[in-house]
């Protein structure tokens, strides 16, 4: 088994020995409101007070913004956002839609954003 977010970068001779290849799409913006929200209640496990944020709209609204971004990569801007303010690097239940909105449009500016895969 192997996995390639660059699929157009894969070797034909690669791939015609492979037994099947499926591609897997990016995640809809469904999908990515979904993993930004549980990634939000794992961490309210320790900080309840990000609770309230997974079930906002502003978790919605982040992401329409991450539109394009592979699901691993949606769940380290989760941990991005809270490391860009000391405030919620000392206390995680102080992060907002903002810090959020701002960690996805870091990632996607430098480039980070994901490709699909196979």
């Amino acid at each position: 088994m192997a996995t390639s977010n660059f699929t157009a970068a894969l070797d034909g001779a690669f791939l015609s020995r492979s037994d099947a290849a499926i591609l897997v799409p990016l995640p809809t913006r469904e999908a990515l409101r979904e993993i930004l929200a549980s990634t939000l209640l794992a961490l309210a496990e320790k900080f309840p007070g990000l609770r309230e944020l997974a079930g906002s709209p502003s978790v919605a609204s982040a992401a329409g913004k991450a539109e394009g971004m592979d699901g691993r990569r949606a769940r380290k801007v989760v941990f991005e956002a809270l490391s860009r303010r000391l405030e919620t690097v000392l206390d995680p239940a102080r992060l907002t839609g903002d810090d959020l909105a701002a960690a996805i449009a870091d990632a996607i500016e430098a480039g980070q954003a994901g490709a699909g895969g196979v």
